[in-house]
């Protein structure tokens, strides 16, 4: 997590995570992103600690681009072969490191909540699946924005074209699919 606020004193924290195709640029940037915005407010400032997650995703992949810049790379570094390097992970394995940091933090707060965009509800409901019980008590908000909660008909009909059919992303992200099936059995039996 990249922490925009830190403070020793500050017990409650609030989590940014982007959505697919997105990256801290969704929350900040310019002035009129919604980081810029909260943290000018003092009571933000006295009370809050604000991070963004961020994690690896990509719509499409430039191929060619990616090949030569791995190519040259191991050129220069007196390496013949390329180096592989994964495009993007899962939903549920994007989610993993979050549950990490949180399990890591975790005793620091009294309360935790999270503002999502897009797939980074599915990422964050994900996350909340995985959680202990006491951390999950510690859970106060959970503001989902533009979440496809049962998936996407645009990720259905992307799943089934070439270029895009084998991003795990998109194929999680399918409308009514196994993916988004499964998180909301899981996120309906959370008992907290």
């Amino acid at each position: 997590m990249d922490y925009i606020i830190k403070k020793e004193k500050n017990k409650h924290l609030i989590i940014l995570v982007h959505g697919l195709n997105g990256s801290d640029k969704t929350w900040k940037g310019n002035k009129e992103r919604f980081c810029e915005n909260l943290i000018e407010e003092n009571f933000i400032q006295d009370n809050f600690d604000l991070a963004l997650f961020n994690y690896g995703t990509k719509i499409l992949k430039v191929n060619w681009i990616a090949r030569i810049i791995r190519l040259l790379k191991g050129f220069f570094s007196n390496k013949p072969k390329e180096e592989s390097k994964k495009f993007n992970v899962s939903i549920d394995k994007v989610s993993m490191p979050l549950v990490a940091q949180l399990n890591g933090i975790q005793a620091q707060y009294d309360t935790i909540s999270f503002i999502t965009h897009s797939m980074g509800g599915l990422v964050t409901k994900n996350v909340l699946t995985w959680l202990d019980k006491n951390i999950l008590e510690k859970i106060y908000f959970f503001m989902s924005l533009s979440v496809p909660h049962i998936g996407a008909s645009l990720a259905t009909i992307g799943s089934k074209l070439p270029v895009l059919g084998k991003n795990p992303q998109i194929i999680g992200l399918q409308a009514m699919g196994t993916f988004t099936t499964l998180l909301n059995q899981r996120f309906g039996n959370i008992k907290t």
